[in-house]
């Protein structure tokens, strides 16, 4: 265990946390009456599911989000099973846990980045959609450190 190992830990886990958050609330786009999120939208304080009849960017944008978030647990999993031990027979935890992270942050750019993109003709986005352009660099940052990780693990 050395700082590596921690800072890798807190950045995924606090990345996962950041995700959950963004993917699970309803303020993606906001206004003054209306407030939407990837689950449903919520017009005057009445809400409404959005269901399986949307636009495939929103399918895209959650699908990607889930994907990612599940690696963002896996990696975060794999990191606290290292305080066990760096390997397990021939499976090396922290190489596992650095793609993981980068896996993750690939994922979650590119669900962003589809939101983005769709979204961006006057809407007015508000904190979920900031969070989730936050785990990002999250997810990176924490791979880059798992990746530090394995090669001072390898190397000694």
């Amino acid at each position: 265990m050395n700082a590596w190992h921690i800072s890798s830990l807190v950045c995924t886990l606090i990345g996962v946390l950041l995700l959950l958050i963004a993917v699970s609330t309803d303020y993606w786009v906001a206004n003054a009456i209306t407030q939407a999120g990837l689950w449903k939208l919520c017009i005057n304080n009445v809400c409404a599911y959005w269901g399986w009849n949307i636009a495939v960017y929103m399918h895209v944008t959650r699908a990607f989000l889930i994907i990612g978030l599940l690696t963002g647990f896996l990696s975060a999993g794999l990191l606290c099973a290292l305080f066990s031990g760096s390997q397990i027979g021939s499976f090396s935890i922290t190489k596992n846990a650095a793609s993981g992270n980068y896996s993750a942050g690939i994922l979650t750019l590119i669900a962003m980045s589809v939101f983005t993109g769709v979204e961006n003709a006057g809407s007015l986005f508000s904190w979920s959609f900031g969070l989730g352009w936050a785990c990002c660099p999250l997810f990176f940052i924490a791979g880059g450190l798992a990746h530090k990780l394995h090669l001072d693990n390898t190397s000694a």
